[in-house]
């Protein structure tokens, strides 16, 4: 089968996609532990169409050609199944995918490889002693990464990927969630007269900056920083006075001052207590999620064991 070359995978998308929306802007990147041996780019084998436009069951003509056929190649001195990443971008992530090669079994993994789906794949032609399998499964929930594992081909050196087709979701913008309500802070941070103080202005940023830097700071980190802006803020709040004031007018200034004390140290007492339930919070959450992932995984692992048993009872 002669392959015609500089193949542009963009014109085959534009049923779907915009000029905008080829390829190359929707997959931000693709590797693979093999090589092409052929004349071909990855791109080349990879097809894109959204989750509202994709048919129930992929169509094998809307995702092989000629053009789209990789032959992968293992490098030397290694035996390790191929496998191919592939990455999203544009706030799409991918729904479904469809695969079309020589592997009869296929295993596929989401973000920071968690195990996704195991799939048998679908007898479709021989021809020439080559074979071609169709795979199709759900990614739940989707995914902006992918990793295809090809567990079982005939040759452990040489084989044929015919095309990839990706059902990518809409994008959906990302509304990163403030770990703080500024409404409860202003509340905090005001004085009894209903204003708020240079120092507590400084607080604010602070904890501003907390949320913007991904959350990396712990609880304690907030301890002398709180005590270096409480002291920012009195010495910011006591006014250099002329010496030529009366007793009584230094007295009313050294009151003024106590009561800014006792209000700063009570404001900075309600923010610590206030940050370190929500640290605890976040702990909390983080923990449930991590024991949930585990419990899908154990789950989705007891189905391909109970696969394999099938297969091995029917061999």
């Amino acid at each position: 089968m002669e392959l015609q070359e500089n193949y542009d995978v963009s014109n085959c998308l534009s049923r779907n996609y915009s000029k905008e929306d080829s390829t190359s802007n929707l997959v931000s990147m693709i590797t693979s532990n093999w090589t092409i041996s052929n004349n071909r780019r990855f791109q080349d084998s990879i097809s894109v169409v959204p989750l509202s436009q994709a048919a129930e069951r992929t169509d094998l003509a809307d995702m092989v050609s000629p053009d789209s056929c990789i032959q992968l190649q293992s490098l030397r001195n290694q035996d390790e199944p191929c496998t191919i990443d592939i990455e999203v971008t544009g706030g799409r992530k991918i729904a479904r995918i469809a695969v079309v090669s020589e592997a009869s079994i296929l295993e596929f993994y989401k973000q920071y490889g968690e195990y996704a789906v195991t799939a048998l794949a679908e007898f479709i032609d021989e021809f020439e002693n080559n074979f071609s399998y169709f795979a199709e499964v759900t990614i739940e929930p989707p995914s902006s990464e992918i990793k295809i594992k090809f567990a079982k081909v005939k040759s452990k050196t040489l084989f044929w990927v015919y095309g990839i087709r990706l059902i990518l979701t809409d994008p959906v913008t990302n509304n990163v969630q403030k770990t703080f309500d500024y409404d409860v802070i202003n509340s905090f941070l005001q004085n009894t007269n209903g204003l708020t103080t240079k120092g507590a202005e400084m607080a604010k940023k602070l904890l501003q900056t907390f949320d913007t830097q991904g959350n990396d700071i712990t609880g304690n980190d907030f301890n002398p920083c709180l005590l270096k802006l409480s002291e920012t803020s009195l010495q910011s709040q006591i006014p250099k006075h002329h010496k030529s004031l009366t007793t009584i007018e230094k007295s009313t200034i050294k009151s003024e001052s106590m009561e800014e004390v006792n209000c700063e140290n009570t404001n900075i007492t309600d923010i610590r207590t206030y940050i370190d339930n929500k640290l605890c919070d976040m702990e909390k959450r983080l923990m449930q999620r991590i024991e949930v992932m585990e419990q899908h995984t154990n789950k989705k692992l007891d189905t391909v064991l109970q696969q394999l048993e099938k297969l091995t009872t029917h061999k």
